[in-house]
C-alpha cells in the first residue's frame, strides 16, 4: 500500500505537540488526519470507506477529533 511521506519539516512540530499532548506521534496524525477529512467534501468511494474506518476504529479506540488546548 502507498504511504506518503510527511514533510520533514513538520517532523519536529508534530513531535513536540504530541509529546506536549502525552500522545504517540502517530495518534496525533491519526486525529489531524481525520479532524480534516470530516471537514472535507469527499469523492462518495472515499466517503463510503472514511465512514467504515470511522465504525471500525470508534469500536477500538477513542477518535474525536483533535482540539487544541
Amino acid at each position: 500500500m502507498y504511504s506518503p511521506k510527511i514533510d520533514e519539516a513538520l517532523i519536529p512540530i508534530l513531535y513536540h505537540t504530541a509529546r506536549g499532548r502525552g500522545l504517540p506521534m502517530t495518534r496525533l496524525v491519526d486525529r489531524l488526519l481525520i479532524d480534516g477529512l470530516m471537514r472535507e467534501q469527499l469523492p462518495q468511494l472515499a466517503q463510503e470507506a472514511f465512514s467504515e474506518y470511522l465504525s471500525f476504529r470508534a469500536q477500538e479506540q477513542d477518535l474525536t477529533p483533535y482540539q487544541s488546548q
